[in-house]
């Protein structure tokens, strides 16, 4: 193989994962956005940070999980 040429269908399914690529950050562009008005709003409205619960009903007990995280 010479420096500098490529075969049609490597270049082909480089141009195929780019144009792939592109569409893929774009929804993840769009997904952020979203989170970040979701974030602001919630923020804004005084619905976030959430509050710590104290009641005992609400809490998780580690002790009784079986899997080891």
């Amino acid at each position: 193989m010479r420096i500098g040429y490529a075969k049609p269908s490597f270049v082909m399914t480089c141009l195929q994962y780019n144009s792939f690529m592109k569409d893929k950050q774009a929804h993840l562009d769009e997904y952020l956005a979203l989170c970040k008005r979701i974030y602001e709003r919630m923020e804004r409205d005084g619905l976030w940070p959430w509050r710590d619960s104290t009641l005992s009903e609400n809490l998780v007990e580690s002790d009784d999980n079986l899997e080891n995280i």
